[in-house]
């Protein structure tokens, strides 16, 4: 059975709640840092198989940022805020299901 200590420690609320002070280019450069960490840790994992998808340029990430930030001010998407609430409630949902189904 899942502690309450592990449940807590959701990645998604542990990641949210570690760049909660960051400012929006610490944020980024984050972002660069976990990419070029996930690319050395794909190809030492398997030199032999082909990414699933190749990694995108710096450039092709700014377009992103770009085309997001228009979205968001044209209304479209979902504020992150509302994101997350909807995660933990999903979370508390499968937590009280797994716990109900161990009680049985």
């Amino acid at each position: 059975m899942e502690t309450k200590t592990a449940r807590q420690q959701r990645p998604a609320i542990r990641y949210r709640d570690m760049v909660k002070g960051m400012n929006n280019d610490e944020k980024i450069e984050l972002m660069f840092v976990l990419i070029e960490s996930m690319r050395s840790s794909m190809s030492a994992d398997s030199e032999s198989e082909p990414p699933l998808m190749p990694p995108y340029s710096e450039e092709e990430i700014y377009a992103r940022i770009a085309q997001s930030k228009r979205d968001s001010a044209a209304g479209l998407g979902q504020e992150s805020e509302e994101m997350f609430r909807e995660l933990e409630k999903e979370f508390a949902k499968e937590d009280y299901e797994l716990e109900n189904s161990l009680c049985d």
